[in-house]
C-alpha cells in the first residue's frame, strides 16, 4: 500500500487531482486508517491511468465516472467515435471563426476597404422574375452551416444530369420569427434548364412575382444592410412585402478571397397597396 502522497509521484499525478477525484468517487483509496491518512494500492495506478487517458481526449471527469466502470472494448470505442465526432464538430467552427477573424483583419489593414457611407448607399428597384424550375434544399439550420446545404444542392444538379441557368440563392423562410437555438430554416435553390421528377427526388416550381432588388458589395456579414435598406425603401413607397426574401450571390469563387468584391443581390416579394386615408 502506498501514501497518497508516494501514488501521486509513482502515477505522475498532484495530490490536488487525487483529493477532487475521491471527491468526485471517481477515484477512491484503498482503505483510510484512524489518523485519516490515505493508502492506495498499486492495482490504482491503471484506473488512473485510463482517467489521465479519457482527460487527453478531452472528456470531462464527469463524462470519465460515467463510463469509468460500464464499459466494455465495443462501447469503448462507440464513446471515443462519439468523441471524434464531437471535436471535429468543434474544430470545424473554431475554423469558421478562424477565418471570418482572418477576413476581418485583412479588410482593416486593406488600403482598398470602403467607407462605411458608401457601404450604406443602396439603390432599390423593382423587377419582375419569370418562373423557373429549382433544385432546392430545405433545413433548419446555423446560417454558418448554409455551405452544407449548396454543396448538397450541387450535387443533385451533378447526380440528375440538370444544367444551371443561374447561380444558387439562399432563401429566408419565415424571416420575422426567431427560430430556437440560433437555427434558421434555410432554403438553397438553383435554378435549373429543365424540370426533373423521380421517385426520390424532384425540381421545384418557383412562381413568378414582383420584387424589391438591391445590390451589396462586401462580406456576408454585412449584407444585413441590404436587408434593412429594402425594409425601409418598402415602407415608404406604397409596396408591401408578401413573402421570404432571398439572396443571390452574383461573383465567383475569387470573390471570396477579397471580401470587398462579393456582389450579393437582395430580394423582397411585394405588391403594390394604395394607403389607407385617415
Amino acid at each position: 500500500m502506498y501514501t497518497r502522497g508516494q501514488f501521486a509521484l509513482i502515477s505522475k499525478t498532484t495530490l490536488k487531482a487525487l483529493r477532487l477525484y475521491e471527491e468526485l468517487e471517481l477515484l477512491k483509496p484503498d482503505f483510510i486508517d484512524e489518523n485519516r491518512y490515505h493508502y492506495y494500492s498499486l492495482d490504482k495506478v491503471s484506473e488512473l491511468l485510463f482517467i489521465n487517458e479519457m482527460k487527453s481526449y478531452g472528456f470531462s471527469l464527469e463524462e470519465i465516472k460515467s463510463v469509468k466502470n460500464k464499459v466494455d472494448d465495443k462501447s469503448f470505442c462507440e464513446i471515443l467515435k462519439q468523441k471524434h465526432k464531437e471535436l471535429e464538430h468543434n474544430i470545424q467552427s473554431q475554423r469558421q471563426i478562424l477565418d471570418m477573424l482572418e477576413q476581418k483583419i485583412q479588410l482593416m489593414q486593406s488600403s482598398e476597404k470602403l467607407q462605411d457611407n458608401q457601404q450604406e448607399k443602396y439603390f432599390v428597384d423593382i423587377v419582375s422574375l419569370q418562373a423557373e424550375n429549382a433544385i432546392c434544399c430545405r433545413d433548419l439550420i446555423s446560417i454558418a452551416d448554409v455551405g452544407r446545404l449548396i454543396g448538397k444542392a450541387y450535387e443533385y444538379t451533378g447526380q440528375y444530369s440538370l444544367e444551371p441557368t443561374d447561380t444558387h440563392r439562399i432563401i429566408y423562410h419565415n424571416s420575422d420569427n426567431n427560430s430556437p437555438e440560433e437555427s434558421w430554416d434555410l432554403e438553397v435553390c438553383i435554378p435549373v434548364k429543365n424540370a426533373f421528377e423521380s421517385d426520390t427526388f424532384s425540381t421545384r416550381r418557383i412562381e413568378s412575382g414582383i420584387y424589391a432588388r438591391t445590390l451589396h458589395m462586401g462580406s456576408f456579414s454585412q449584407s444585413g444592410k441590404a436587408h434593412a435598406a429594402i425594409v425601409d425603401w418598402v415602407a415608404i413607397n406604397n409596396y408591401e412585402i408578401i413573402g421570404d426574401p432571398f439572396e443571390k450571390i452574383k461573383t465567383g469563387k475569387q470573390a471570396f478571397f477579397n471580401p470587398n468584391s462579393i456582389e450579393i443581390e437582395v430580394y423582397y416579394p411585394v405588391s403594390t397597396y394604395e394607403r389607407e386615408e385617415k
